[in-house]
């Protein structure tokens, strides 16, 4: 599909988007861009398949199966790392079944013959609020447990699943161990927040709370964007972490004057 804009400028022309290449994958799949140190990629995740373009030489790249498929995964970088991990992990089917936790080490990785060579997905521990080590009770009423909202910052991966425990853990992608963040606390933003470039800890993200604006204004289906001050420090308790998030509501037509 074709997508004309038009610039300020009197003397622009109209310009159209083209297609540069086909992703086939099969499953429900999640994308995301990679920049590594020495290439610019486009990923797509699902089923059991990883699959990335390459933005510079416009080449599609086929990536090694990943150890148990999985359904819009969790997808996001750091460094020259993909980290894959379960949305809607599962006990009972094949799909979303353990180890629904795996990294993708891009760092040694060639390109031989439109395939990625010297890499492989492996598995990393789940989260611990993931249903794993279940009696014969649990297994059979077995939690729902779905990630609604996550973000890295610095060199760890932060998650909040749909739950009333409020509770947020971190992945450290050096140590490769999760921690429990200290407090009571979700995140609050839904899904993935974009980070801003050049300002250190800051995000835009769709809010979770509906709080920020006058109910009048509120139409259902209608995101609350905020900008979000995110900080992590360490805490005394060692398998614990300090979490301070500071949210910025971004005014708009459709919000309150006093913010």
């Amino acid at each position: 599909m074709d997508c004309p804009y038009h610039s300020c400028s009197p003397a622009s022309k109209w310009q159209s988007l083209h297609p540069l290449a086909t992703l086939e994958i099969e499953g429900s799949r999640t994308f995301m861009s990679v920049q590594t140190r020495c290439r610019k990629w486009i990923v797509a995740v699902g089923s059991c398949h990883s699959i990335a373009f390459d933005t510079e030489t416009e080449d599609v790249i086929h990536g090694p199966k990943l150890n148990n498929g999985k359904e819009c995964p969790v997808l996001v970088a750091v460094e020259d790392k993909i980290y894959a991990l379960s949305s809607f992990p599962m006990v009972k089917v094949k799909l979303d079944f353990e180890p629904w936790f795996e990294v993708l080490d891009l760092s040694q990785a060639t390109v031989v013959d439109g395939c990625l060579e010297d890499c492989a997905w492996e598995e990393l521990p789940s989260p611990p609020c993931f249903p794993c080590r279940l009696d014969a009770q649990e297994f059979f009423c077995s939690p729902v447990v779905i990630v609604e909202s996550y973000v890295v910052v610095g060199s760890y991966i932060l998650m909040s699943i749909r739950s009333d425990q409020h509770t947020t853990y971190a992945f450290d992608t050096v140590s490769a161990k999760w921690h429990k963040v200290h407090g009571s606390k979700s995140l609050p933003f839904i899904g993935y927040p974009t980070q801003q470039h050049g300002i250190a800890g800051l995000y835009l993200g769709e809010s979770s709370q509906d709080n920020h604006r006058c109910p009048a204004l509120i139409r259902p289906g209608d995101p609350v964007i905020s900008a979000y001050s995110i900080k992590l420090t360490s805490c005394e308790k060692e398998d614990d972490i300090n979490l301070s998030i500071t949210e910025f509501p971004i005014k708009s037509s459709r919000t309150c004057n006093a913010v």
